[in-house]
């Protein structure tokens, strides 16, 4: 059975997806060891993936960052080809703002399940929510960040109801009750697999321990020996207090690219 990691990057007037793709898949190969394909629609060559494959990708919208202080164009449609477009017997599906920082994956991926994703996420520095739920009627959250897929029918229905969503991403927007605007693909796969599962909640799909997400108002660096520090804010009654984590051998969702763009730029 073949494996390997599979990226989207599409780049935008403020972000190099592809750079950022290049960093995630060398991670990939250090601490996973498997290769990398990536998916895009830049005229390029690269040492870090086995395959580059060409796919038109037209369509966009816009998301406030905090960490640019401003709304960016945010080119993250047609993620449910992945099933289509993959090389391998069996798929890790990233974003490429997700790094990898020990080899805990590979244990999802020797599993015997399918397609597992996360279905809970927490802030590292623990000040956000943990964000269970979307929409108006409280719909279950199941995030599109970390995906392992292996070819079968199960998994092939899974990403055509994501198609059908994401071609009327209003329409479900209205009957969920969120905001149409911007497209997520984490709303697209949590319908998904409602749907697949024949709208019953359970932990059929779920990788067995919570994303740690890294949001984008929040400072990212990377030192010498591979340990992550982040830098926030914290308000507590007597004001604000500058704080900082120091984490070592944990997989992140860096969420701000402008302090991963930084990150990847110490890194070369």
């Amino acid at each position: 059975m073949t494996r390997g990691a599979l990226f989207f990057a599409y780049n935008t007037a403020e972000t190099d997806y592809v750079k950022l793709a290049e960093f995630s898949a060398r991670r990939v190969k250090k601490w996973l060891g498997i290769p990398s394909t990536l998916i895009t629609d830049s005229d390029i060559k690269s040492n870090y993936f086995e395959n580059v494959i060409f796919a038109e990708n037209n369509n966009s919208s816009m998301r406030y960052f905090e960490d640019r202080g401003c709304s960016i164009e945010w080119r993250n449609f047609g993620r449910n080809s992945a099933f289509r477009l993959s090389p391998y017997d069996q798929t890790l599906l990233l974003d490429v703002d997700y790094i990898i920082d020990n080899d805990r994956l590979l244990s999802v991926m020797n599993s015997s399940y399918d397609f597992l994703c996360h279905d809970s996420a927490i802030d590292v520095t623990g000040i956000k929510s943990n964000n269970k739920t979307f929409g108006k009627f409280n719909m279950p959250m199941s995030w599109a960040t970390v995906i392992v897929f292996n070819k079968t029918h199960h998994s092939k229905k899974i990403f055509e109801i994501m198609k059908m969503v994401e071609e009327n991403y209003e329409h479900y927007g209205n009957l969920y009750g969120f905001s149409p605007s911007p497209f997520r693909n984490d709303y697209a796969l949590s319908i998904a697999l409602s749907i697949v599962s024949g709208h019953v909640v359970d932990k059929t799909h779920s990788i067995p321990w919570p994303m740690i997400n890294v949001y984008p108002e929040n400072s990212v660096t990377i030192d010498e020996t591979d340990c992550f520090e982040i830098e926030y804010i914290k308000r507590t009654r007597t004001g604000e207090r500058l704080c900082k984590n120091i984490i070592t051998n944990q997989d992140l969702h860096i969420m701000g690219k402008s302090y991963l763009e930084a990150l990847v730029e110490a890194s070369c």
